[in-house]
């Protein structure tokens, strides 16, 4: 056993997206924005992650934790992605970080409505880019 010594994580980032009217202000999370080529995507396309495509839709009964968002059926954070062939040769999608940069190991979990929509990919996963992972 590589590392006899037991750790403690006291740290916690619970979101819930269903009660959050604007998602631009929350300090936990970030909404992303960047390109990537056809090239490095590895795919006749590219992709380009942008901010508006991250957006709230709060609960319309905010005491409630079933029930329609304010901007439709869905309650909740939408992260949405462009039908159809895109003209620019890039869909157009989104995706969301932790605006945390100290929380490196730990248990990490989210809860997912995912769409039926065929051609769609959705995922959670996470990775400290700040401080790798120790040697074996």
């Amino acid at each position: 056993m590589a590392d006899a010594i037991p750790h403690l994580f006291t740290e916690v980032i619970e979101s819930d997206f269903l009660h959050i009217r604007d998602i631009s202000l929350d300090t936990d999370w970030r909404r992303q924005e960047f390109s990537v080529t056809p090239e490095k995507g590895r795919g006749p396309f590219g992709m380009n992650y942008t901010i508006e495509s991250v957006v709230s839709n709060p609960i319309v009964n905010h005491s409630q934790w079933v029930g329609p968002g304010m901007d439709g059926p869905n309650a909740g954070l939408q992260l949405m992605v462009d039908s159809g062939l895109p003209v620019s040769g890039y869909i157009k999608t989104a995706q969301m970080n932790s605006a945390r940069e100290d929380l490196l190991w730990g248990t990490y979990r989210a809860g997912l409505k995912l769409t039926n929509i065929p051609g769609t990919c959705a995922s959670f996963f996470w990775v400290s880019s700040h401080h790798p992972l120790p040697p074996n």
